[in-house]
């Protein structure tokens, strides 16, 4: 790419071209000499040349955005996709499709029929002819586009020259113009694209019966702070314990031992009650 900027830059600085462009070539090679002419301070690129028309959309994805963001030009190339938009090929493949034999467009997919279909019946409605139609349609998306883009006409004799600029004088609907873009649009793809937002239902759920289980239900295990207190839960000051535990010996007195739960912490001091009527103690 450096190469070819520096031949660009020698053609402007000796005055052979006024301007530089690149034709065919990817989005991010674009960038990247439209990068590089800035930074060496070259001769800037002013525009790219692609392929363009109702039939071929590829350029929505990234190189008619990317031309948009720095301000470059975009000549569109084919716009009436190698004369598949005029219908004629429906009457007869005389023309460019049995002149050229290449980069034509045929109706060899479903959608491509019904941008033709689509083109044909627009025409019908406005009064013009389907090439005018397809022109009209690009002129309309360079007029929403935040730089130049310019289509490319290729007449091949009087008649069609007339055909071409007789788009100058179709103004489009906006319906028109919505129903020809939906019927030809592309899927977006990554990053463009973004999935549907989810769908939010509520629905109530019903828990299992024990009966419904192919096994039966397990019994619910009670965690440490829940398990069942021992029986000798006394009041240390109305009814002492009356069975020889060790450190459940009265209201006043010391208690020794194990005087929690079995799962608790066990004391390892002596601990004094204080005289006096107690709320509880274990044994």
């Amino acid at each position: 790419m450096e190469e070819i900027l520096r031949g660009l830059n020698d053609l402007v600085s000796s005055g052979k071209i006024l301007h530089a462009a690149l034709s065919n070539f990817p989005a991010w090679r674009v960038s990247r000499a439209a990068t590089l002419a800035d930074l060496k301070n070259w001769a800037p690129v002013s525009g790219i040349q692609i392929e363009y028309s109702l039939v071929e959309r590829t350029a929505d994805l990234e190189l008619l955005p990317m031309a948009a963001s720095p301000g470059l030009g975009a000549a569109l190339w084919s716009p009436l996709g190698g004369g598949l938009l005029t219908g004629k090929f429906r009457r007869g493949p005389e023309g460019r499709l049995t002149d050229f034999k290449t980069l034509m467009h045929t109706e060899s997919t479903e959608q491509k029929t019904a941008v033709v279909d689509s083109v044909v019946a627009v025409a019908e409605e406005a009064g013009a002819t389907p090439a005018q139609v397809s022109v009209a349609r690009l002129r309309e998306r360079a007029a929403q586009a935040a730089t130049s883009f310019v289509p490319i006409i290729g007449p091949r004799n009087l008649s069609q020259l007339d055909d071409h600029l007789g788009a100058l004088d179709v103004q489009l609907t906006p319906e028109q113009f919505a129903r020809l873009s939906e019927v030809s649009g592309i899927p977006l793809g990554v990053p463009t694209r973004r999935p549907p937002p989810p769908e939010t239902t509520f629905r109530a759920v019903t828990p299992p019966s024990s009966t419904s289980l192919p096994y039966p239900r397990p019994e619910p295990r009670n965690p440490p702070s829940r398990r069942p207190l021992p029986p000798c839960i006394v009041g240390l000051g109305e009814s002492p314990c009356g069975a020889d535990h060790p450190g459940c010996r009265s209201a006043a007195g010391t208690l020794r031992g194990d005087v929690r739960a079995p799962w608790q912490a066990k004391v390892t001091r002596p601990i004094r009650v204080p005289r006096g009527p107690a709320p509880f103690a274990t044994c």
